[in-house]
């Protein structure tokens, strides 16, 4: 998080993951990209259901594709 006061690019859409300026960090890749967006539930270190198909979905793709590297962004 950053500091409206201090953030230069005000404008960043809620949870999208920025660097120490409040900007959107952009990271380009060749290959296989995905993104998936999750909120725990407060108190929590389970992620809901809800997600499920999501991960179903990453699943295949990473079948798809053994040699991929994974970068997790937690915020």
């Amino acid at each position: 998080d950053v500091l409206d006061v201090i953030d230069e690019c005000p404008e960043t859409p809620l949870h999208t993951v920025v660097d120490a300026r409040g900007c959107l960090i952009e990271v380009y890749t060749s290959g296989l990209e995905m993104e998936f967006n999750g909120f725990f539930p407060p108190m929590s270190s389970q992620l809901p259901a809800i997600y499920n198909e999501d991960f179903i979905t990453m699943v295949k793709s990473f079948n798809e594709y053994p040699k991929a590297n994974v970068l997790f962004l937690v915020m």
